[in-house]
């Protein structure tokens, strides 16, 4: 006689949005980095599931593509961390702050580091490699 084991087995984590335990035999997915129940894994507005589904998030909430693009669920304004003006095309992220990728620039030579290596200091102040040393 052969026995099988029925308890589920844990995952070692627990659902972001729930915060139960997630099963392996009860379904889940991962996106954005986190774990989630399948039927935990839904839309804001409609409460659709959205596991192999596009979606969108925005401050943190996440939404099917048709409320993200109809309902006017949009993202904040991006403002540039340098001049402090709306960025209204190409948003560079760098150390956590969106930039203009004009604006992202060295502060010694002011030489634009758009896809450069940088180096920043103890005052978050960005310079080139050869400037920092």
């Amino acid at each position: 006689m052969i026995w099988v084991w029925k308890q589920p087995v844990t995952l070692r984590r627990s659902c972001t949005r729930c915060g139960e335990a997630v099963y392996a035999t009860g379904g889940a997915c991962k996106a954005m980095g986190h774990l989630f129940h399948n039927t935990c894994f839904t839309c804001a507005v409609c409460n659709k599931q959205l596991k192999g589904q596009p979606f969108f998030t925005v401050l943190g909430h996440i939404y099917c593509e048709d409320d993200f693009l109809f309902s006017g669920v949009h993202p904040p304004e991006e403002v540039c961390n340098h001049c402090g003006s709306s960025i209204t095309d190409l948003v560079l992220q760098a150390q956590g702050k969106s930039y203009h990728p004009t604006c992202f620039r060295c502060v010694v030579c002011r030489q634009e580091l758009e896809g450069q290596p940088f180096a920043v200091d103890s005052d978050s102040r960005v310079y080139c490699v050869i400037d920092y040393h």
